[in-house]
């Protein structure tokens, strides 16, 4: 299955952080636990009959992304590591669902319906959180698959809006750009893994904050923010020769609070008691 926009996986890098170690051995979910009635308002596209969020979970924020018809959720539940995992393999549908075993938890990508579908399951529990605490945190994002009001695509490399601090690719081909707003734009092309590895680590260099990285088998993604708020990520899949360059402006940067994180590692984001 293609791999999803780094949009989404940006989000689920930065969405959950934990600090202490959870139990990956549970398979049983507590379905009595209640769930908080004051909860953050979903947005009426969200799909709430499709059973996205378990009944033992609670929702601790919600964000709406800017330009484009989709949403990061973050959950907090009681229910166990794999309980959850086999929750949304069975909603995504075995043969829809690719699932990743990832040191920092399971990613799971899917697309259902009109929509992309990314979800992190931590293996580290919400710590130093007055509610949430012991909790398994849970980053839920969804993206529409189109929005053609909001999107322009292009076959020329982009020097326009927030594309203006990238350099061109030295080599690539089947260029395709889709601009979803001035502080949004995606760069999709074929090029080798060599290529991509040096272009991305000579301009990570200026995006030093919330740097994020994966490096195995097939894989080989990157991302920081800058100083003032902009996200540069790239990531390359070895199998297809596929590059996904994307570029935004984080709306949620506090150039007081450049970590965006308070003293226990919460997201600035995300509400608290």
């Amino acid at each position: 299955m293609k791999k999803i926009l780094p949009l989404i996986l940006i989000c689920i890098l930065i969405g959950c952080t934990t600090t202490k170690e959870a139990n990956n051995n549970d398979t049983n979910n507590d379905s009595n636990n209640s769930v908080s009635n004051n909860q953050p308002t979903l947005p009426d596209f969200f799909p709430t009959d499709l059973g996205l969020i378990p009944e033992y979970a609670e929702i601790v924020s919600i964000r709406e992304k800017e330009g484009v018809t989709g949403v990061d959720v973050i959950l907090a539940s009681d229910g166990s590591i794999n309980g959850l995992r086999d929750h949304y393999e069975k909603l995504f549908g075995e043969d829809n669902v690719t699932i990743e075993d990832k040191d920092d938890g399971y990613y799971l990508t899917a697309t259902k319906g009109n929509y992309y579908y990314t979800t992190l399951i931590s293996y580290e529990p919400y710590e130093g959180h007055a509610h949430y605490d012991g909790k398994i945190c849970i980053t839920l994002s969804l993206l529409q698959k189109e929005s053609e009001t909001s999107q322009v695509s292009s076959d020329d490399w982009p020097t326009h809006g927030v594309s203006s601090h990238l350099s061109k690719l030295p080599e690539y081909t089947n260029l395709d750009v889709t601009t979803f707003s001035n502080d949004e734009i995606s760069i999709s092309c074929n090029t080798s893994e060599e290529t991509l590895r040096s272009y991305a680590q000579s301009i990570i260099k200026d995006f030093p904050l919330n740097q994020t990285s994966i490096d195995e088998e097939g894989l080989y993604s990157i991302s920081g923010q800058d100083n003032n708020g902009l996200v540069f990520s790239a990531q390359h899949e070895s199998s297809t020769n596929e590059t996904i360059i994307l570029i935004y402006l984080d709306a949620y940067f506090d150039p007081d609070n450049p970590s965006g994180k308070n003293e226990h590692g919460v997201p600035n984001w995300v509400d608290t008691p």
